[in-house]
């Protein structure tokens, strides 16, 4: 484990906190700068803290996300579309971003904020380590739990149950939100880049997790996801508005560069990194989403149209083809200008990346609702999540959409509802509403996709090197590097949770 690399890039991000910036350096910069990494108390709390949290969205937010959000037809990204991928490109977001990054970073923040009585960093450190654990095995399933972030202790952590890390993982969310509540020799503040040091967010952004996780087992679970749900839905303590969402705002800058990773790969870029889904353009246009210019940007020729997976392109086509737009990448809004992708246009990068939200929130309970029986109407949660979708579009976007098209929409989904004519269909309309809401974050929605089987109708790419993957492999680097992990020669192996 390259630790050297890890305490630097800490402090490094640290000094640009107050900016919200944090910059991706190639690992030597800083291999050889660091003659004394054994002593964590080097960075202190408040400089490790918004390096822990960029990390783990600067992991989840590039390369995971790409492959995610094409396996679900978000959009398509060429290193993942035709199922055959080995881990190998995101080898940086498992080593540099997530597990010698903001993990390690985390338990040093643990680690010495106990010994400190500095309890607010040790609370949110614990929340966003279970944020982070739980993504990792939804994605990968067995991984490195026990016996990781032990440095020189252990370089050879073996890989846990992904059932057994998901249990330990409620115990560690409880722990953060008591943690909490202690008194704190130090105070969380501007370090914190979600919510400010702002400690009731906090706590309902934690209790909001658990609901995901208890509605993601709800399948190998059905009994503990009901009633731990109802508990959570009782306690009144949840993210209750978007102004209390989990979400990581990026910023303009480019030097050093906090800009949506998907703004640098294309718009920053001279060729776009990224080709925007057919199955996702015909959707939206098939149900006249208002969203659709807010999504999606037309360059030369003012085109809307999108590739399936293992489509190649045409030479020369990186200024014609459509790309992401304002929303959540911070492009620009579709006004048809049709003007050529470059870094001066739109919100120049300043996105977000949307991880746990109220319309998530509500999209989960009108899931759970339908399926358990859980508190609530799963109608209205539908309807009420769709208008908080529409809503996140605009607030983020700065750009009000026309009133009657938002009504129209709402209505429209609202009889699809209506009109379906047993539970899996009205399931249908619900997840299907959930996906278009959750681009930019096609992680949860190819978590959806296993757990619920929707979308039910996505293109089969041209070129198919292998099966739909029902997991990621962990990269080649990790497998290499440790005896202890298997290769995961079958990527139609399913996480524990994933029986549907």
């Amino acid at each position: 484990m390259k630790k050297r690399y890890l305490y630097i890039k800490a402090i490094i991000i640290g000094i640009f906190a107050s900016a919200f910036l944090v910059t991706s350096c190639d690992d030597s910069d800083f291999l050889d700068i660091n003659t004394d990494p054994s002593f964590p108390a080097d960075a202190t709390n408040n400089l490790l803290m918004p390096a822990a949290q960029a990390g783990t969205v600067f992991g989840f937010s590039a390369m995971l996300e790409r492959g995610a959000g094409t396996m679900v037809q978000h959009y398509i990204n060429g290193r993942f579309d035709n199922y055959g991928f080995d881990g190998s490109t995101y080898n940086n977001a498992w080593s540099f971003d997530l597990y010698n990054g903001s993990l390690f970073d985390f338990k040093v923040i643990i680690d010495q904020g106990t010994a400190l009585d500095e309890w607010q960093h040790v609370g949110v450190a614990k929340i966003y380590t279970a944020y982070t654990f739980s993504l990792l095995v939804d994605l990968f399933g067995d991984i490195p739990y026990s016996e990781a972030l032990q440095a020189d202790a252990n370089f050879n952590p073996k890989a846990d149950d992904g059932q057994t890390i998901y249990t330990d993982l409620f115990r560690l969310i409880d722990e953060g939100i008591a943690d909490l509540d202690k008194e704190s020799t130090r105070t969380l503040g501007q370090d914190d880049l979600i919510y400010g040091g702002n400690l009731d967010n906090w706590k309902k952004m934690a209790n909001t997790l658990k609901l995901k996780m208890y509605n993601q087992i709800r399948l190998v679970d059905a009994g503990g996801a009901t009633t731990n749900i109802n508990t959570l839905i009782g306690s009144g303590n949840l993210i209750s508005a978007s102004k209390e969402d989990f979400t990581f705002q990026f910023t303009s800058s480019n030097s050093p560069d906090g800009r949506h990773p998907n703004f640098q790969a294309d718009w920053a870029a001279g060729g776009l990194e990224n080709n925007l889904a057919s199955f996702m353009i015909n959707l939206m246009n098939g149900n006249n989403d208002p969203r659709v210019p807010y999504y999606f940007y037309k360059q030369t020729g003012c085109n809307l149209a999108g590739r399936n997976g293992g489509e190649s392109g045409n030479p020369g086509d990186d200024n014609v083809r459509a790309i992401h737009g304002i929303y959540p990448v911070g492009g620009k809004f579709d006004d048809n200008s049709c003007l050529v992708h470059n870094e001066t246009l739109g919100l120049q990068g300043a996105g977000i990346f949307p991880m746990i939200t109220y319309t998530m929130r509500l999209f989960i309970q009108s899931e759970a609702a339908l399926t358990l029986g859980t508190t609530g109407d799963p109608r209205q949660l539908l309807e009420d999540a769709i208008n908080s979708a529409l809503s996140d579009v605009e607030s983020m976007s700065g750009i009000a959409m026309d009133a009657d098209d938002k009504t129209n929409y709402v209505a429209a989904r609202m009889a699809a509802y209506d009109a379906a004519v047993d539970d899996n269909g009205r399931l249908g309309v619900i997840m299907m509403e959930k996906y278009v809401s959750q681009f930019g974050n096609g992680i949860e929605s190819y978590n959806d996709l296993r757990r619920t089987g929707f979308p039910t109708n996505l293109n089969t790419p041209i070129v198919q090197r292998g099966p739909f993957p029902r997991r990621f492999p962990i990269p080649p680097v990790e497998v290499t590097a440790n005896p202890n992990i298997d290769p995961l020669t079958d990527l139609t192996s399913r996480v524990f949770w994933d029986i549907n």
